[in-house]
């Protein structure tokens, strides 16, 4: 869905790379997933900063529109494929957006 979604999968993804090599032992899917969201948030807020890129007008909508199309119908969060709801998966973003890779 537009543009911005390169900004939301492909830093997510590589979130689940930075997991693998940190070896991060979560309990449920849900948390790594979020986790995911949290540092493709962080990469995109950190590039936007750096001026490696800008923001135009209606990424923004573009990029929550991204995560709620891609959220779980339901809070059924011990779930093995669980991925988060579209709110939590918002707010981990945008967690990663305001604070950086240290608030993942």
């Amino acid at each position: 869905m537009g543009d911005g979604a390169v900004y939301v999968v492909i830093p997510h993804e590589f979130g689940h790379a930075v997991q693998a090599q940190l070896e991060s032992g979560f309990e449920y899917n849900v948390e790594q997933e979020l986790q995911a969201d949290c540092y493709a948030g962080a990469t995109l807020g950190g590039m936007i900063k750096a001026g490696l890129i800008q923001a135009e007008e209606g990424d923004d909508e573009e990029l929550f529109a991204n995560l709620e199309a891609a959220g779980d119908p339901t809070d059924a969060w011990w779930e093995p494929n669980a991925h988060g709801t579209p709110e939590q998966r918002q707010r981990a973003f945008a967690k990663g957006f305001d604070g950086g890779v240290q608030t993942c």
